[in-house]
């Protein structure tokens, strides 16, 4: 029987988006058994997961000292550690994925290595390696995040090896938690048609939190078109924002949770919502786990495409300003984000939602000025998208989006259809969701940046060339090669530095640095082929992400301009008759 390991020391929301690619592993590998390795914390939810076999819980605090190499508890970690690897290696795994992109990761995927490992892991010498290619990705996405068109579902289970198949993450709370929970709900007294609505007021940070004040809006409003019932969610350390939004509501409309659950009581009570209200938290991959509506609310540096709700027909929204995603957290004393996201928008949106109408495209007006709004689905290929549910022309963020989705899926996936027609793809997508004009989207900056990634490379390529027959006689050659040696580096720090001023193609300048940490060896003539070898991939690549501009170009006066087209009718609540979507200034 085939032992296949998944290591997940992560976060609440990052466990839960695992799920995809345990069904993909159960599906290719349908008698393996499945070890998932978690952190205690999170033990609760590892056990809603379905997929696996055996569940390997880690204390994280007795690890902690692993991560930063230092404490009075460093000896005790480690030989906590080795206990852990003797279970983990008992019996040993054929396959180790390690999704977790730190130090602690990466030593007990290196400790428990089998014959095959993707993922972060370090080599005999201490080294850090990522592999496959979408692992090396994923890993520079993180730093990267601000162009990053992947939702970490399809990050995880491409960096896995397997393909997306249209998924959303999945949960599955006790049928005795579901009873208790529904027990509860019903001594609330709430008449049948009174909505249920929860509402997830905190975040990670504050930067990423809706101010209460606006949940309080958002409440009002809704409770003044239709009976509401609102469950504030959250944690103990954010018991005040649900006090606050509490103390301002009418006696009677609300339920406060918050601290109150564990990740089991939390599935159930998400379950038995009608629409949950959220920031881009844990609560949110919950809620999609357990197959509840969501309305998502992305600030500061959290960005739907990112990490969004998963799933079909969910809605979320982001910021639309020239600051966003936040690239200055620490300084950032205007919170603009926050009042992009007007409350009377929300509650329009979330009003549309809970009474099931029928939703097409909104065409743009001021109100929607500041705000993007998209709704979750699937690509033709499986991979979890957003659809901009508000019809604009086509602004050059979003192209360039675009232009980084479909060359790294290419690049990535080792696609064998011709470039020529992925392109062909997303002009379809073009056409579909953006209002005409559409205008040439090239972005000469952009352009010009790959051009000078390609005559950098190209440089790269030149010198390492020079170096390679002098590596034969060495000692002779010593001083050309130290030149030749000096210029190379000057070469990197051009590239690094292309990278810094143009963020655009800062994912493929951290491949290339990320790719040059893995070189092996120290003789100069393998070492040097290595290198150029680098070189010519980064050659490669820029030149791909140029194709894809000129074949945009090429393609731009074959777009079908006109707006006959729907959002996808595969989700469901979303077909039907043209909405007249007016700005919500009913409420």
């Amino acid at each position: 029987m085939k032992e296949i390991m998944i290591i997940n020391l992560m976060r609440l929301g990052d466990l839960v988006q695992t799920t995809p690619l345990l069904r993909a592993v159960r599906r290719e590998h349908p008698t393996a058994r499945i070890t998932l390795v978690v952190q205690d914390v999170f033990q609760e939810v590892a056990e809603l997961m379905p997929g696996y076999d055996r569940l390997v819980v880690l204390d994280f605090l007795r690890l902690a000292p692993l991560v930063d190499q230092e404490g009075q508890n460093l000896l005790a970690a480690y030989d906590y550690l080795a206990t852990i690897t003797a279970t983990l290696k008992n019996p040993r795994s054929d396959l180790v994925i390690n999704l977790t992109p730190n130090r602690l990761g990466a030593i007990l995927t290196r400790l428990v290595a089998g014959p095959e490992v993707r993922g972060l892991t370090m080599t005999a010498d201490r080294q850090f390696r990522s592999q496959p290619a979408w692992m090396a990705y994923m890993l520079c996405a993180a730093k990267h995040y601000r162009f990053n068109p992947f939702n970490i579902v399809d990050q995880f289970t491409r960096g896995g090896g397997f393909r997306p198949q249209g998924e959303g993450v999945a949960l599955k709370p006790p049928a005795t938690v579901l009873d208790q929970v529904d027990r509860h709900l019903a001594a609330l007294g709430r008449d049948p048609s009174t909505w249920l609505i929860g509402l997830q007021p905190g975040a990670s940070a504050v930067l990423r939190q809706w101010p209460p004040e606006s949940f309080v809006t958002l409440a009002r409003l809704l409770l003044e078109t239709h009976s509401c019932h609102f469950l504030l969610l959250g944690t103990e350390k954010e018991r005040h924002l649900g006090e606050f939004i509490q103390a301002r509501l009418p006696v009677g409309v609300t339920t406060s949770l918050m601290g109150q659950t564990r990740i089991a009581d939390l599935a159930a009570y998400l379950a038995r919502l009608q629409l949950l209200i959220t920031n881009d938290t844990g609560t949110m991959h919950v809620a999609c786990g357990v197959g509840t509506p969501v309305l998502g609310l992305f600030l500061a540096t959290a960005r739907v495409h990112d990490t969004g709700p998963t799933g079909r027909g969910h809605l979320a929204l982001q910021p639309r300003l020239d600051c966003y995603p936040c690239q200055n957290t620490g300084v950032c004393t205007s919170l603009r984000c926050h009042q992009a996201l007007d409350p009377a928008l929300v509650a329009h949106l979330a009003q549309h939602r809970l009474q099931g109408q029928p939703l097409t495209q909104i065409d743009d007006n001021p109100f929607w000025e500041n705000v993007d709004v998209f709704v979750s689905d699937y690509d033709d290929q499986g991979y979890q998208v957003y659809y901009p549910l508000i019809c604009r022309p086509l602004d050059p963020a979003y192209f360039w989006n675009l232009v980084m989705r479909l060359g790294w899926r290419w690049l990535l996936d080792g696609s064998p259809e011709p470039l020529r027609l992925v392109v062909q793809q997303g002009m379809e997508f073009i056409r579909r969701y953006f209002q005409p004009p559409i205008n040439r989207l090239r972005a000469l900056q952009r352009e010009q940046a790959l051009q000078e990634l390609i005559q950098l490379a190209q440089q790269g390529l030149k010198r390492t060339g020079q170096i390679l027959p002098l590596g034969v006689d060495a000692d002779r050659h010593l001083a050309r090669i130290k030149t030749l040696g000096e210029r190379l580096a000057q070469i990197d720090t051009a590239i690094v530095r292309l990278g810094h001023i143009f963020p655009e193609i800062a994912s493929l300048v951290e491949m290339f640095q990320l790719a040059q940490t893995y070189l092996e060896g120290s003789d100069l003539i393998p070492l040097t082929r290595q290198t150029r070898e680098l070189y010519g991939q980064l050659y490669r690549q820029g030149k791909i992400f140029l194709k894809i501009l000129s074949l945009c170009d090429c393609q731009w006066n074959d777009c079908d301009l006109r707006r006959d087209h729907p959002l996808p009718s595969s989700a469901s609540w979303l077909t039907g008759a043209e909405t007249n979507f007016a700005a919500p200034n009913s409420f």
